[in-house]
């Protein structure tokens, strides 16, 4: 056999061992009317629904759910992940209880979940091996309609290095003119209310471009929609998420990219993108850390153009590709998509949406 064909054939064994290159899948449901419903689920929940096993074609280590629901200020919603690892399947592992207000149910991350099979980072379920099959289920203080939940996607990561790049609509110059916004100007928050200011701007720019004033946001009203008692702060990725998520007329998902290429279309369909990044490595330093959170709104001459909540002095960053690259990777390249139900996305590798015949 030729050395080419050698090679050829062992690409394709390791792709098919889950070892490729690729490294992210995100799965999606939008339909929630065929999956099994159970009543009695302990108070103050009583009813949930439950996916069936889901098979990953990669095997991963990480995953972070994310949910969009309208719920009546009263309600709340309790979500839930398991894994099969090495042939065992992990507990039941909580990724919060979510709520618009605090009221009757917290809302808050859950603490202390750790086990030899899995464990949990505040919002991001973590392997001690590779897995490839999960399954989640969701919990209601009242009962379930399928008006309540409208969507909910569940973000796979393995380490590894990320494949060539695969975009067919690299820009250049682009700006798609988001307001600035500094987390500087609020009392309280000018260490840690990265994540909201990030996503009042968001939420603004689309508020302008859609004119929907119901979807403009003061930035210390947003902190308080997403506040984590258990982590504790603004941070937690996937409650910044349903906050955007629960507003009539508006989708929003927190997913993995595998590079910085992968962002080219969502910006070219006029889309800012939040990007959870190391502050230091951002800012040029040669040590990471500094947990933080920009966004991207375009490129100039092939740098990448960031609305950065942290500085009042400089509001708009331009970085180049490597050094934002290098910072995104701190958070394996974790991203923020929120954009109105009735736009055209683009569509990307890795993405498969769950239909009710699955």
């Amino acid at each position: 056999m030729s050395l080419s064909r050698c090679l050829f054939s062992f690409l394709a064994f390791l792709w098919l061992l889950g070892l490729a290159t690729a490294d992210v899948r995100t799965f999606v449901w939008d339909d929630f009317s065929h999956l099994t419903h159970t009543t009695n689920t302990g108070a103050p929940f009583i009813e949930q629904i439950e996916s069936p096993w889901i098979t990953s074609d990669m095997y991963w280590q990480e995953a972070i759910v994310a949910w969009n629901a309208r719920l009546p200020d009263t309600e709340a919603i309790n979500i839930e992940l398991r894994a099969e690892v090495a042939g065992e399947q992990t507990p039941w592992l909580q990724l919060g209880h979510w709520s618009l207000s605090t009221n009757r149910v917290a809302r808050t991350s859950i603490r202390g979940q750790s086990n030899r099979l899995s464990r949990v980072d505040t919002d991001t379920v973590v392997l001690a091996t590779n897995g490839q099959r999960f399954q989640w289920r969701i919990a209601f203080t009242s009962p379930f309609s399928t008006n309540t939940l409208r969507l909910l996607s569940v973000s796979l990561w393995r380490p590894g290095e990320a494949p060539n790049p695969y975009s067919s609509t690299l820009i250049r110059n682009l700006n798609l003119g988001v307001p600035r916004l500094s987390q500087g100007d609020y009392k309280g928050g000018a260490t840690k209310w990265c994540s909201p200011t990030s996503l009042a701007m968001i939420l603004s720019y689309w508020a302008n471009r859609e004119h929907r004033p119901d979807w403009e946001f003061r930035v210390p009203q947003v902190a308080a929609a997403v506040f984590d008692p258990a982590w504790p702060g603004t941070g937690n990725w996937p409650f910044n998420i349903a906050f955007a998520g629960s507003l009539p007329g508006l989708r929003a998902n927190v997913v993995r990219f595998n590079h910085l290429e992968a962002l080219h279309p969502w910006l070219a369909a006029g889309v800012p993108i939040g990007l959870s990044l190391s502050y230091n490595r951002l800012l040029g330093r040669d040590f990471g850390g500094s947990g933080h959170l920009v966004v991207c709104v375009g490129l100039e001459s092939g740098d990448y153009l960031v609305n950065d909540p942290g500085s009042k002095a400089q509001p708009r960053r331009r970085i180049d590709a490597k050094t934002l690259d290098m910072a995104w990777r701190e958070s394996e390249r974790v991203a923020y998509l929120v954009f109105p139900e009735n736009l055209r996305v683009p569509e990307w590798p890795g993405v498969r949406t769950i239909k009710a015949a699955e």
